[in-house]
């Protein structure tokens, strides 16, 4: 069990327990004087406040909880917290990677379009068209790579391995988070 006396006390006190928790509670106690001490005081607290009388002659309960209702500061809209925003970030990321995936290989499609024979041609005319210098073309086709094994097929392979390894350690990331929470919860059982 872990050592918590004040809360694994109170709600042992207040029977919120599963019967197993219970168990585990009682057997610690049997073994520590410090929860011990703490049991006793909450008995006693649990006692001394069952003999203090009720009042009368009050407002009703109704109206006390509607007069203290409207006494509470009314606040906004909640906010978000850094926990909570953090949270969200970690389940969005393997969708970034998603997105960041696909526009690349969008780019590096649009890219290999502009370096067919026939789609060059053409931009080079428009190029006369429009007047636009010579120098700023979207061909590469002056890499020295032959064939398939172009600057496209290694740049769209490197942004793959890149992905591939960010999502692998997203993965392991989780699966440690998985594990750690698992076996929190374990361990207050």
């Amino acid at each position: 069990m872990n050592h918590q006396p004040e809360h694994w006390i109170a709600a042992y006190l207040d029977g919120e327990l599963t019967p197993h928790q219970a168990r585990q509670v009682e057997s610690h106690l049997a073994e520590c004087p410090a929860c011990q001490k703490v049991l006793e005081e909450q008995q006693s607290l649990s006692t001394l406040l069952q003999t203090i009388p009720t009042a009368t002659g009050l407002k009703p309960q109704d109206r006390f909880v509607a007069e203290v209702g409207l006494r509470l500061v009314r606040r906004g809209k909640p906010t978000v917290q850094p926990a909570q925003l953090l949270q969200w970030g970690w389940q969005a990321f393997p969708l970034a990677l998603l997105a960041g995936g696909a526009f690349i290989q969008t780019v590096v499609i649009l890219s290999w379009l502009t370096c067919l024979p026939a789609v060059e041609q053409a931009l080079h005319q428009l190029s006369f068209q429009l007047d636009i210098p010579a120098t700023v073309g979207l061909s590469i086709s002056w890499l020295p790579l032959p064939g398939l094994l172009n600057w496209n097929t290694w740049s769209s392979l490197l942004a793959l391995v890149i992905l591939g390894i960010l999502y692998t350690g997203w993965i392991s990331g989780w699966v440690i988070q998985q594990y750690v929470q698992i076996k929190t919860n374990h361990q207050i059982r």
